[in-house]
């Protein structure tokens, strides 16, 4: 064991190093005179802390994902979410090794969320062994379990050492909000906050403002829990003040993206604080569920013929809040909703077509395009392979749920909509049971916080981009750890029985 003598020793010890490596790098600078050899100080950095003290990198991450920019590394073939990408592409493999070399670790692996959600990646790779676009497959992949591995595994380990660290990271991540918020305000007011320009002000940061309203509102609600419970979470009043400040420019961005499944899914969170404020039952819960999904089969017709008859268009110049709010269920006269189905039912039948495995992981842009009909196609359908052959233009199948279904089967949508499924019961069920007040706490806004996700998923899906990715995965690890530890308090020592 090293002591306190040592351990300042050896922090004094590698303060020097790194000096003597800053020194060298600038006289090497001043030989060569080229730039990269700049980026050896930070670079060596990373390194160690990835290695002898990942919390931090982490928390570096979480702070970096809000204004990382997309930028090219082989053409506009493959693109790098840049500087956060490489930095979870180095913890990816921190967290192997902490998985390898930990028995803790490999234990918390065989809990029933990381299970369920260990399943869900077993029947993507089986999968991806018939996908029709390797190359595209495999980076889709890589992407994929290296957020895992970092924003689920990693966040679940701090979570497990210090029950309230993960607030650092979402605390962080509005803090580097502010900016970027402050940026996307000031390119709207350019358009004088016109709502047909909420979609193109967003760039270079977020891709859209779907995406954009997606993630506030999956931070609004765990900000909120921090200021209401500044004691438990020992904040003080300063910062607090602060905190409120930014949970206000959080709700007015909320409100200037203009995304009414953003809007919807913040209603849906409420509601979701709401049910386990009345403590109302999962089993109630499920029932309601199944009511409303039975009822939507019985009455499909009439409730399709219902929707073409909303004349309500949010493109409208004129289109107010509420005109907006009514155009939700219009797909006749609002044309992002007709190219929404249009793009949900070139996704089914991509899965009549491959119902068990799918196109592939990660192709469904590049291949939904002969799957459209003509009576489902709208003046912004993509019709041409050529355009879906760059990142974001040929579109999504803006739906988390169907681009499963299209791109690898039945199997791994239904294990998704399990995971979700399982995260809203162990989530109602830790707020229910625990005695543990910050516990009760952390339940309660991230199982509000992903309740938004859960229905927004229904409308767009944004989990391969390490914006969204990010906060939905460090939630649901939230999910599994306080979970976990329910579990192991009702299991009672053999001497007590």
């Amino acid at each position: 064991m090293i002591t306190g003598i040592d351990q300042k020793h050896i922090g004094k010890s590698v303060m020097v190093a790194y000096a003597a490596i800053v020194l060298l790098t600038i006289i090497v600078f001043g030989i060569t005179e080229q730039y990269l050899v700049l980026l050896a100080p930070p670079a060596i950095l990373i390194l160690f802390l990835a290695f002898f003290d990942f919390k931090k990198l982490f928390y570096l991450i979480f702070f970096t994902v809000p204004f990382s920019i997309d930028v090219s590394v082989t053409g506009d073939s493959f693109q790098v979410g840049t500087p956060a990408e490489p930095l979870v592409g180095l913890l990816a493999i921190v967290a192997i090794i902490t998985i390898l070399m930990n028995r803790e670790d490999r234990q918390f692996l065989k809990t029933p969320l990381s299970m369920l959600i260990l399943l869900h990646l077993g029947i993507i790779l089986f999968t991806a062994f018939f996908t029709t676009m390797p190359v595209v497959t495999i980076k889709f992949l890589v992407v994929k379990i290296s957020y895992i591995l970092v924003f689920y595994f990693l966040a679940a380990k701090i979570l497990r050492e210090n029950p309230s660290g993960l607030k650092n990271a979402f605390i962080l991540y509005s803090v580097a909000f502010i900016p970027v918020i402050l940026y996307i305000l000031n390119e709207h007011a350019a358009y004088g906050f016109d709502k047909n320009a909420s979609n193109i002000i967003t760039g270079p940061f977020y891709n859209d403002h779907t995406i954009y309203g997606a993630c506030l509102c999956m931070v609004i609600p765990v900000i909120t829990a921090v200021i209401f419970n500044r004691k438990t979470f020992k904040i003080n009043v300063l910062a607090n003040i602060l905190l409120f400040a930014i949970l206000v420019l959080l709700t007015i961005a909320l409100f200037y993206t203009y995304s009414r499944a953003a809007w919807l899914s913040l209603g849906v969170a409420l509601a979701m604080a709401f049910t386990l404020a009345f403590r109302i039952k999962f089993k109630v819960f499920v029932v309601c569920l199944l009511i409303g999904t039975s009822s939507a089969i019985a009455f499909k017709s009439m409730f399709i013929s219902s929707l073409k008859q909303n004349k309500y268009d949010s493109n409208a110049h004129d289109a107010g809040i509420d005109d907006q709010l009514k155009s939700v269920t219009s797909i006749k006269t609002d044309v992002s909703n007709a190219e929404r189905v249009n793009r949900w039912n070139s996704a089914i039948r991509m899965f009549y077509e491959k119902p068990i495995t799918g196109f592939g992981p990660g192709t469904y842009q590049f291949q939904y395009i002969p799957f459209q009909y003509s009576k489902d196609m709208t003046e912004i359908s993509i019709t041409s392979g050529k355009f879906a052959t760059n990142p974001g233009i040929g579109g999504s199948a803006h739906s988390e749920y169907l681009l499963l279904l299209s791109e690898s089967g039945l199997l791994a949508m239904l294990s998704f909509a399990l995971i979700c499924f399982y995260i809203v019961y162990a989530g109602m069920d830790v707020y229910y049971n625990s005695s543990n007040k910050m516990d009760r706490i952390l339940a309660l806004c991230s199982i509000s916080a992903l309740a938004s996700y859960i229905t927004h998923a229904f409308f767009n899906n944004f989990l391969d981009q390490e914006e969204a990715a990010s906060l939905f995965w460090a939630l649901t690890a939230i999910i599994a750890v306080l979970k976990m530890k329910e579990s192991q308090k009702s299991v009672k020592p053999a001497g007590d029985q």
